[in-house]
């Protein structure tokens, strides 16, 4: 089961390091922060930079949620984990629905980085995906920017509402 971990932004790399050397690992299986692959163009050149896809939150995959937040809560730098149910004070684990979002988006397959997918432009705006880790969420697609070489994907991550950024690397308009 997957929990989300809140920690502060820009530290979720340093955070996930302290977990893996500091904690008992017997009260998990893997600790993650997916990050999606941007190409950016500077003096006329391309390059590839890795960002963090969700900033401020962790992912890790458990079956004793409350003995892992025991531990996580000794840890010196800010991380708490999210989803906690008032009355039985059980932390609620991602849904069905979003595991396979974020094991589709940025499994552990294809090391947690979300790659540029090929897609094409339909008539009436329809968004096809031709190739890459967005084929069969067309559905989820809210909006392509094609200047910036993104679509925005409105996800739902522990019940918020979420638009999310993600890389396209090459767009064909066809029409019949």
């Amino acid at each position: 089961m997957y929990f989300a971990i809140h920690v502060q932004g820009g530290k979720e790399k340093t955070i996930i390091e302290v977990i893996n050397n500091k904690l008992d690992k017997t009260h998990f299986d893997e600790v993650f922060s997916p990050v999606r692959e941007s190409i950016r163009k500077k003096d006329g050149k391309e390059y590839t930079i890795n960002e963090v896809l969700f900033p401020g939150y962790i992912f890790v995959s458990t079956n004793d949620p409350k003995a892992f937040a025991a531990e996580l809560f000794y840890i010196p730098q800010y991380a708490r984990m999210l989803g906690r149910d008032e009355s039985s004070g059980d932390y609620l684990p991602l849904s069905e629905e979003e595991v396979v979002m974020m094991d589709t988006l940025c499994g552990k397959e294809v090391d947690r980085t979300l790659k540029a997918s090929l897609i094409q432009l339909e008539e009436g705006k329809k968004v096809k995906v031709v190739y890459g880790q967005l084929q069969g969420l067309e559905g989820y697609i809210y909006k392509v920017d094609l200047h910036k070489r993104i679509c925005t994907l409105r996800i739902s991550i522990l019940g918020n509402k979420l638009d999310l950024n993600v890389p396209i690397s090459y767009v064909k308009k066809q029409y019949n």
